[in-house]
């Protein structure tokens, strides 16, 4: 099946199988890393499995000790039946711990600590998104821009630079939702 959407032609069947393959990929990469915490997550999840840290993990030259740990990176994927009594976390240069899919813990600036997990719910940051959809906004300055780039400085945390810019990102985003579904979709 294709769509039209301005003057490009998407064809949608391949996208979908792309992004299957894509997931699966991944899937394989997770089971390859650390087998037990595979077994603790929803094998049948594309979403899981799609997680952007992931990608930055698996994909990129970024030394393995600055990047956050894999049990944190798919953590909030798992059912809470199988999260363990604690878990390694490591925040970034500002604070943050990213936690996807749950939010956000806040920690001084590049630590690592050992949270009990019970402690997560009490101490969340509640992730935000675009409006009208599932796209997670981003609070934290990722890996790849903290550690994979020479020269990129952060004059502020991002959550300011999102408070600052949320009404023109929703605008934008409206626009596209109404003008152009095919589009956003």
């Amino acid at each position: 099946m294709a769509m039209k959407v301005l003057h490009f032609e998407i064809d949608t069947d391949q996208l979908a199988a792309n992004q299957a393959t894509l997931s699966d990929t991944m899937r394989m990469a997770v089971y390859q890393a650390n087998e037990t915490l595979f077994e603790q997550l929803d094998y049948d999840n594309d979403t899981t499995f799609l997680e952007p840290t992931l990608f930055c993990r698996f994909l990129s030259d970024i030394k393995p000790e600055e990047k956050i740990p894999l049990a944190q990176s798919v953590f909030g994927y798992m059912p809470v039946q199988n999260w363990p009594e604690t878990i390694l976390l490591k925040a970034d240069i500002l604070g943050l711990i990213n936690l996807p899919n749950l939010g956000y813990i806040r920690a001084e600036p590049n630590a690592t600590i050992d949270l009990e997990t019970k402690q997560i719910a009490i101490n969340i940051v509640p992730n935000q998104f675009v409006k009208n959809s599932n796209i997670r906004l981003c609070l934290h300055p990722t890996d790849h821009l903290a550690f994979g780039q020479e020269g990129i400085v952060f004059d502020e945390p991002l959550e300011q630079t999102l408070a600052k810019n949320t009404n023109s990102l929703h605008e934008a985003t409206g626009f596209f939702q109404k003008h152009l579904p095919d589009f956003w979709q």
